[in-house]
């Protein structure tokens, strides 16, 4: 179709040029040069647009792939330090995410664990709060006070339930801790 559309042209460039009463050859050769020309310049513009897109695409991909490089260990220590403030403020809630948000970085991060915990504390969440704790036990054996926390909570739901296994549990955790 574009073809056609040329040759259309070029015959009605060559029409008023026979009309104004320049040569046949004269009128023919322009015709000619301006096709040629108008080819030319089209490629190259195309060519120079193609080439102003892919760089624009290229610092875009770039600059997006740069600002999302970050270390992982600093985002999570960071996370966990603003979660920690807010259970000073005691913000349960906004501690939550907080601490969840460094979860989702590093699932074995003992010190978010425990953080999420005592943040279910403060929204009285016990069974998470339980489910917590006993991964922060798993993951970090050294913090005493989450083994402390979590047998003092199986000593007061013995108090309720009269179950053997929670005395059990609550004794194995203060052999460990002692």
């Amino acid at each position: 179709p574009q073809s056609v559309n040329r040759r259309e042209l070029s015959k009605a460039r060559i029409a008023t040029f026979r009309k104004t009463g320049l040569p046949r050859f004269f009128a023919e050769d322009i015709s000619l040069r301006a096709r040629e020309f108008q080819g030319k310049m089209n490629r190259k513009e195309c060519a120079r647009q193609r080439y102003t897109v892919a760089f624009l695409v290229t610092i875009l991909f770039i600059t997006l792939g740069l600002s999302g490089c970050k270390n992982a260990e600093a985002s999570k220590a960071e996370h966990v330090q603003r979660g920690e403030a807010f259970l000073k403020d005691k913000k349960y809630q906004e501690a939550s995410i907080e601490f969840r948000n460094a979860i989702q970085i590093d699932e074995r991060y003992g010190a978010a664990h425990w953080g999420l915990a005592q943040s279910f504390e403060g929204l009285q969440r016990w069974a998470e709060m339980i489910e917590e704790l006993k991964q922060t036990i798993e993951l970090d054996g050294s913090n005493l006070d989450a083994r402390v926390k979590l047998g003092t909570y199986y000593v007061g739901a013995n108090a309720l339930r009269k179950s053997g296994e929670l005395v059990a549990e609550a004794e194995r955790l203060a052999k460990d801790v002692l």
